[in-house]
């Protein structure tokens, strides 16, 4: 169905709300190989990769999660304490 002819409830929806969306988003191998990834450990490129296909599939804008981490580490099947080191992965103090 062409977007034009899809009723108004459809076309007036994002497009994460109507199968319409792309259904893959662009891949960087220089961006993925930068030294702020390849610190990670495997676990956390495992988890962030992960994060990153959530963030396509699931959020309106394709570049936000919830800010709820209880539910973050549930949906990746984490305890409280690996959640906050992999986190911690993620956002390091000395950049």
């Amino acid at each position: 169905m062409h977007n034009d002819d899809a009723p108004n409830e459809v076309r007036n929806q994002p497009p994460h709300l109507t199968g319409r969306r792309a259904p893959a988003f662009q891949f960087y191998p220089r961006d993925w190989l930068d030294f702020r990834v390849a610190r990670m450990s495997w676990a956390a490129q495992g988890i962030y990769i992960k994060i990153l296909c959530w963030m396509w599939m699931d959020s309106a804008d394709q570049c936000s999660l919830p800010a709820d981490d209880t539910s973050l580490r549930r949906a990746l099947g984490l305890s409280p304490t690996t959640w906050r080191k992999i986190k911690a992965e993620f956002f390091p103090e000395n950049g």
